[in-house]
């Protein structure tokens, strides 16, 4: 699989760039997913043109997440920076908008965001007809066995998020929760419990084992792509990136899912 990361900034792009095969970024000006925690965005257009060209002198490609919903209002700026940015050099756009889309179908890279919530072909290929695009980032709630469906279209590719930290109890996309008692937070919102009829629900994290084997299931299915959150230090991502290199590693030299399991109960 291909190693996408999420970065920040020139200064993290700089240091995680040869770990890795794309990366991707929001931008201040532009809403996206991540909007609110104004750490998870590039500071301004200039800062995201030097990140462009660094990826065009390693031979790598780079995205904008535009992965929200916008206003008439709103989608003027929109398609001005992004036309800006693929003028110098930008691969493509992560989007969910279908009007969004209609400025760019068929001009450049489409990637259907797992914000979109596509859970089925139907839905997949309402997508496809609107938008034009090339490859779908599945929703990272849904299991292998449930993408099955999703995966059946040929004639586009598959991406994965790798769920390293946390598990997150709402459908991403649709979760309204990063805003409690009128205040956004900013860390750990994925771990929050929350009070259901007096009882405290949490989701339980994945394990490393139970990551894994997501991984290589949906490798098995034919995914080429896992996808590194913009969450988190350049350290911390450095980490997450090295793990996912020894996972994909075992997965590579796996002849059987037996091996497989012995290999990674062995070695984490």
């Amino acid at each position: 699989m291909k190693k996408v990361i999420g970065i920040n900034s020139y200064k993290e792009a700089l240091y995680l760039i040869d770990h890795v095969d794309e990366i991707y970024f929001g931008l201040k000006s532009i809403k996206n997913h991540r909007i609110w925690y104004d750490y998870l965005n590039v500071s301004n257009i200039d800062e995201a043109i030097k990140i462009i060209k660094l990826t065009k002198d390693k031979n790598k490609k780079s995205y904008i997440a535009a992965n929200e919903t916008y206003s008439q209002r709103e989608i003027g700026n929109a398609v001005k920076t992004i036309r800006t940015l693929l003028s110098n050099g930008l691969d493509g756009i992560i989007l969910k908008d279908i009007n969004l889309a209609s400025y760019f179908k068929n001009k450049t890279d489409i990637i259907l965001s797992s914000t979109a919530i596509v859970f089925n072909s139907a839905a997949l290929n309402f997508y496809i007809r609107n938008t034009g695009l090339n490859r779908i980032v599945i929703p990272q709630h849904l299991k292998p066995s449930d993408a099955i469906d999703i995966m059946k279209i040929k004639g586009i590719q598959y991406e994965i998020f790798y769920l390293f930290d946390v598990y997150c109890r709402n459908v991403d996309g649709a979760c309204k929760f990063h805003i409690f008692d009128g205040k956004i937070r900013e860390k750990s919102n994925c771990k929050y419990v929350f009070k259901v009829n007096e009882e405290n629900i949490s989701m339980r994290p994945l394990s490393i084992y139970d990551r894994a084997k997501i991984i290589y299931d949906y490798n098995k299915m034919g995914v080429k792509y896992i996808k590194l959150a913009r969450d988190g230090s350049a350290d911390y991502k450095m980490k997450v990136i090295k793990e996912v290199d020894m996972m994909l590693s075992i997965i590579k030299k796996s002849s059987s899912d037996k091996v497989f399991i012995q290999a990674i109960k062995k070695y984490f």
